[in-house]
């Protein structure tokens, strides 16, 4: 009987990606969304992607600012937090 060869591939790729959000866990929420057009990019439009994980991940840089927003410059003043992530994640891609 002949065997069957796979057909399955696979690559790691290592990908900065930037981000923002109201708080920590939305900035990281919103980097590690855009991980599935960052793997269609490094396999190419031809390619079927099939897994697509996380190895490692690497914080490069977290900033935080707070800023006072008012109403016509000077009603209701009010908070609001802007926080931006820059992530260096390695991914295993598996894709057909």
């Amino acid at each position: 009987m002949a065997e069957n060869k796979s057909s399955l591939k696979k690559m790691e790729k290592a990908v900065e990606i930037e981000a923002y959000g109201k708080n920590r866990k939305e900035a990281i929420g919103t980097a590690f969304g855009k991980i599935k057009n960052e793997s269609y990019a490094a396999v190419g439009e031809n390619e079927v992607l099939v897994d697509v994980h996380a190895v490692d991940v690497y914080i490069l840089e977290e900033e935080e600012k707070t800023k006072i927003q008012k109403l016509f410059g000077f009603f209701m003043p009010r908070e609001v937090q802007d926080y931006r992530v820059k992530l260096k994640i390695i991914l295993e891609i598996k894709y057909l």
